[in-house]
């Protein structure tokens, strides 16, 4: 008898894995780079750098249909370095997660979708999106969420690692006359106090006829309630034949009294397609740093070949100028770096740093 229940919880596994719609896919991203003016003594670093143009990472997705057009659905989807097999964030936090970038399960249908568990800052992933050439070096997400998105007492979402946050609760809307919008609230997980490390975000978003527009509102609470980080996003993109256009503003503010947050930063860009699979971009960001007197700014220019829809090769060549950005107290950036030309190589108070890759892409 007993072999026979364990036929039959066997048989039901393998049929249920059999039902499922499960997807293994991931982007592996690798370039050799030359970097000037890196680390403390400010020397020129040649080497091989994981995820400069793309993150590289792997993940599994998947859905079941539950009928009445209603499906549960899950993502699980981690960071990795490509030039060490390494899994974890590739700044070097994050290595204790198997999953820290998305590691989420929902229900979607006609109504949109409800999920929940770990993903990424929200407006992190749609700054990230609205840049001209949505890659991690040279783009206003990271240089300006990494070194201003984040609170002082346990909330600084100025690391990668802390960019990917925990205990969300989801919800995006159909999309309905081109517009859709999402919001969502995070748990602080503090015993008897549902203020200490929640945050709220809410979202619009609009695509049509080759224009996207999008615009985003943030609040992160800190773990000792005296603070809290106010984020604000908008952004643009227009295709028109081989031309895209696209413009981006991220706003920051705190006033905790060890760290004053008050910045806003910008970005424009353009591409144009030369072929199909030739195009080349170029961008522009700066912040404007009302707290430290500074604007820090960050020029890049690119050209991408597609072998293929999953293979590209590409060059970027970027400089970034500090500015004498100073490291505010309880809120630096991957090891007290402020500024980024290069992904993880950054440049430090008042220099000056190019930056040049050569690197591939590939995803599965």
């Amino acid at each position: 008898m007993n072999k026979n229940i364990i036929a039959a919880a066997a048989l039901a596994l393998v049929s249920g894995a059999a039902m499922a719609d499960a997807t293994l896919y991931g982007i592996l991203d690798l370039s050799v780079t030359t970097t000037s003016n890196a680390g403390v003594n400010k020397q020129t670093l040649n080497g091989m750098t994981d995820g400069v143009y793309q993150p590289s990472l792997w993940g599994i997705t998947g859905s079941e249909d539950l009928g009445n057009g209603l499906k549960a659905n899950f993502n699980l989807q981690s960071n990795m370095h490509s030039n060490t097999g390494q899994s974890g964030d590739p700044a070097g936090g994050g290595a204790t997660k198997l999953f820290d970038r998305f590691a989420t399960v929902g229900v979607s249908g006609d109504f949109g979708s409800i999920n929940a568990g770990e993903m990424i800052d929200p407006l992190f992933l749609q700054s990230y999106l609205n840049s001209v050439r949505v890659a991690h070096a040279a783009s206003l997400a990271v240089v300006s969420q990494l070194t201003y998105g984040g609170t002082p007492g346990g909330r600084a979402n100025s690391t990668v690692v802390d960019v990917m946050q925990s205990n969300w609760l989801t919800y995006k809307t159909p999309v309905f006359n081109n517009f859709s919008a999402q919001g969502g609230y995070e748990f602080g997980n503090t015993a008897g106090n549902n203020t200490a490390n929640s945050g709220q975000y809410i979202q619009a978003n609009y695509d049509a006829n080759g224009l996207s527009l999008s615009a985003g509102y943030e609040v992160l609470n800190n773990s000792a309630q005296n603070d809290k980080l106010k984020k604000a996003l908008f952004g643009a993109n227009y295709t028109t034949g081989n031309w895209k256009f696209a413009g981006n503003v991220n706003t920051f503010k705190s006033d905790a009294s060890t760290q004053v947050t008050d910045a806003n930063g910008y970005e424009v860009g353009v591409e144009y397609k030369f072929t199909s699979n030739f195009k080349g971009d170029i961008s522009h960001v700066w912040v404007n740093d009302n707290a430290n007197h500074a604007t820090p700014k960050l020029s890049a220019i690119s050209l991408l070949y597609s072998f293929s829809k999953r293979t590209n090769v590409w060059l970027l060549v970027d400089r970034a100028d500090s500015d004498n950005l100073n490291a505010k107290s309880g809120a630096v950036t991957n090891g007290g770096v402020l500024w980024e030309p290069l992904y993880a190589q950054g440049v430090g108070s008042g220099s000056s740093q190019t930056g040049v890759a050569l690197g591939i892409t590939h995803t599965f």
